[in-house]
């Protein structure tokens, strides 16, 4: 035959895949590499880009024939992790083997797996890669998984797994298109992770305990002052309060904040990968931090409201003027305190304290005197 021509794909490892591996590990999270290359081929990528560290016991469970193979093997590799309890160990399967595991010893697999530092599927087909990470999800804990793929055979991988991350490159745009988040190469998932990753799940968290905060302390307010009414349902705050709180008095801090809070530095976050297992698993919005904030709530609303009855019922003519203040005053003294102590709380609570935080800090304040001095201007 007279070879007319011929195109290939250069297979090469991106810049800074070393680092990147090495990030995520520190930062508690296990990688496993599944491909399509051989044996020989898929082990010095794993021991050149650092998936596979170099003092790791290397156990190789390939070509075996048959299920009884697979579980003479099982069976090695479970003696070798009881005896070297100590040792760092690393898995290397091939597509055959892992065909029969999935199949007959899918848990016995699953559960001596997780046991190693790395794994590597060597000739897997995009089916066993989808089946590896629908078995992955089934571990003690229900961890969340991530896949991430550059080609066509990683489209169902990735569509499997909780996220999926698309890397645009000489492979084509098919994984990307499917994938939940895309990029350009494989080191920027170090900056999504340990750095984006910790500062969403950072600043959501803040988002939702303070926004059940604010509105308990507004709300039981409004309980305290039932039992004052022999509970007649009568509202304590006029209904420009109500409508005002959350739209207006509330709304801009905490938007801001939730936009730019930062806990950390960035050079830290990416420097320091073992803080990124601070926020795992949504630790912030767990019951402890959330009964926190809610004791917090009903403690500081109770100070308002006590101190405020004792102050008015004792003397209510506390004005300059020589009338007699009425309900409605009694009611915006009440929303007053109210607005200024949950600002200055999210005020407090915050790190990332910028100048236009501060601003919109006090800007929220001046809103709930201005508009109660217009609305007051329009029923004298």
């Amino acid at each position: 035959l007279e070879l007319l021509g011929a195109t290939a794909v250069e297979d090469a490892l991106q810049d800074n895949v070393r680092d990147t591996l090495e990030a995520l590990r520190h930062a508690g999270i296990k990688v496993w590499v599944l491909t399509g290359d051989k044996v020989e081929t898929a082990l010095n990528i794993a021991l050149s880009c650092g998936h596979i560290p170099d003092t790791a016991i290397k156990h190789f469970i390939v070509e075996c024939q048959s299920p009884e193979k697979l579980e003479e093997q099982l069976d090695i590799f479970e003696n070798e992790l009881n005896r070297n309890k100590d040792q760092v160990f690393a898995l290397l399967i091939d597509g055959g083997s892992l065909a029969f595991a999935l199949s007959h010893f899918p848990e016995r697999f699953r559960d001596l797996s997780v046991r190693c530092r790395a794994v590597l599927g060597c000739r897997l087909s995009p089916l066993q890669k989808c089946e590896v990470v629908h078995l992955m999800k089934t571990v003690a804990g229900h961890p969340i998984t991530a896949s991430i793929g550059d080609g066509a055979n990683d489209v169902s991988m990735i569509q499997e797994s909780h996220v999926g991350l698309g890397i645009v490159g000489k492979e084509g745009r098919q994984a990307a298109r499917c994938a939940d988040y895309a990029f350009a190469n494989f080191s920027m998932v170090k900056r999504m992770l340990l750095m984006h990753g910790h500062y969403f799940s950072q600043r959501l968290s803040l988002l939702v305990l303070y926004f059940f905060y604010k509105n308990l302390v507004f709300m039981m307010i409004q309980m305290y002052f039932q039992i004052n009414s022999m509970f007649s349902s009568q509202s304590i705050y006029d209904s420009l309060f109500l409508t005002l709180y959350n739209v207006v008095y509330t709304a801009l801090p905490i938007l801001v904040i939730s936009l730019t809070e930062k806990v950390y530095p960035m050079n830290r976050l990416m420097n320091e990968p073992p803080l990124y297992k601070k926020n795992v698993r949504n630790k912030r919005l767990q019951w402890n931090f959330f009964c926190g904030w809610m004791l917090l709530a009903v403690y500081h609303s109770s100070i308002v409201y006590v101190a405020g009855y004792f102050m008015w019922v004792n003397n209510p003519a506390i004005l300059t003027t020589p009338h007699v203040v009425n309900f409605y005053c009694y009611g915006t003294f009440m929303i007053h305190n109210v607005v200024i102590l949950v600002n200055l709380k999210l005020w407090l609570s915050s790190v990332y304290q910028s100048y236009w935080f501060i601003f919109t800090i006090w800007l929220s304040i001046a809103a709930f005197v201005l508009t109660t001095f217009i609305y007051n201007l329009f029923n004298l």
